[in-house]
């Protein structure tokens, strides 16, 4: 497709592109012409509005993390921007798709530093100390690449929050933009085999595995129970990998139940996740080894530098749901399951839920909540 339209146009009709039908945002004098662009799409397109900057960015947020697809908000530069910080540190922490569409000052006054309305010094560099990515497109025609090179960033690797701005006045200039074919999605790293095969002598050392979920595992819920039922393994999570294995599967368990296994476990798969529980939770939140003590770990990542920050005794560089598959077929090969394993971890559930009953009334209430 080859049409004139504005720079806010080309942002709206290149994310359309990408499947996205639901926009949050707030609109303001910078980013007319994307609220312009929005009403002129129609129905291909949800326009969500918000009283606070903050709330456009933390709907995407929660819009992404509920449904598996990109949360793409629009707000005003600077403050406006600003104001959507939480949410784009959350997005960072949750490693959640979340695209940030802004405007900044005109042109010709981007690094003039004369106070224009919502300047800020270098609106970029600030965004790009604490996001995964952040672009401007400089004029409509190039403004389809720039939001395709933004899913590229948001979605490869480990998925986190991008933002693409673009100057008041260009934003409005209209231009003859081509609308080019969609790009081919990115694709996860090879599995290399020898890292499975030496995971899998790990295993066969092992009598008491654990598994810890991430929010890398959302899309392995398969993978993670097939694994777990070749190893009779409890699987649990800390906030976004809940949900992978339900806890109320015999091998699902809750954080609770998993910290009275956590005292003889001899071997923890971590996968898609930072292993945030055990490594920071469960010692004070004050130590900060890169090499942690206690039993035996193995972590498939997709992102490498996560291998460097918490250095496991066998990194998988992968997928979740490849490696994890990978995993599950050389442990088939010769894991030998513990007896009663299952018998233990339905005793940590019942002494876990024992010791939760004592908080009361909330969990007489979160018990008719689930019940309902």
């Amino acid at each position: 497709m080859r049409e004139h339209m504005t720079g806010g146009d080309a942002m709206v009709q290149a994310v359309l592109r990408h499947g996205v039908n639901t926009v949050f945002g707030l609109p303001g004098v910078q980013t007319y012409p994307i609220i312009d662009a929005l009403q002129r799409a129609g129905n291909q397109v949800r326009f969500v509005s918000s009283r606070h900057e903050q709330g456009s960015g933390y709907m995407a947020y929660g819009y992404a993390k509920a449904s598996a697809r990109p949360g793409v908000y629009t707000v005003v530069p600077g403050p406006g921007v600003l104001n959507t910080g939480g949410a784009l540190c959350t997005a960072v922490a949750g490693s959640a798709p979340v695209m940030c569409l802004t405007g900044n000052v005109p042109s010709n006054f981007i690094g003039k530093g004369r106070g224009h309305l919502h300047e800020l010094p270098d609106q970029l560099a600030t965004l790009r100390s604490f996001i995964k990515w952040a672009e401007r497109a400089d004029c409509p025609q190039e403004t389809p690449g720039v939001i395709d090179e933004a899913f590229n960033q948001m979605l490869s690797g480990k998925p986190g929050p991008v933002a693409v701005e673009m100057c008041w006045d260009t934003m409005a200039d209209s231009a003859l933009v081509t609308m080019p074919e969609l790009p081919t999605p990115p694709a996860g790293p090879e599995v290399d085999q020898d890292e499975i095969e030496a995971a899998g002598k790990l295993l066969t050392e092992a009598r008491r595995p654990m598994i810890m979920c991430g929010a890398g595992t959302q899309h392995a819920s398969k993978e993670v129970l097939a694994l777990a039922e070749i190893l009779d393994a409890p699987v649990t999570a800390f906030r976004s990998g809940r949900g992978v294995v339900a806890e109320d599967h015999e091998l699902g368990v809750s954080s609770a139940a998993a910290w009275e296994l956590w005292q003889d476990t001899d071997l923890l798969i971590g996968i898609g996740s930072r292993c945030e529980m055990p490594y920071l939770r469960w010692t004070g939140m004050t130590r900060a080894d890169d090499r942690p003590a206690g039993p035996k770990l193995i972590r498939i990542e997709i992102d490498p530098v996560e291998l460097l920050r918490l250095k496991p005794d066998l990194g998988i560089v992968a997928d979740s749901a490849d490696g994890t598959r990978a995993l599950a077929e050389e442990a088939a090969k010769s894991y030998r399951k513990t007896a009663n394993a299952r018998t233990r971890i339905a005793d940590a559930k019942v002494t876990a839920r024992a010791k939760v009953e004592r908080i009361q009334p909330h969990v007489a209430y979160l018990d008719t909540i689930r019940s309902a």
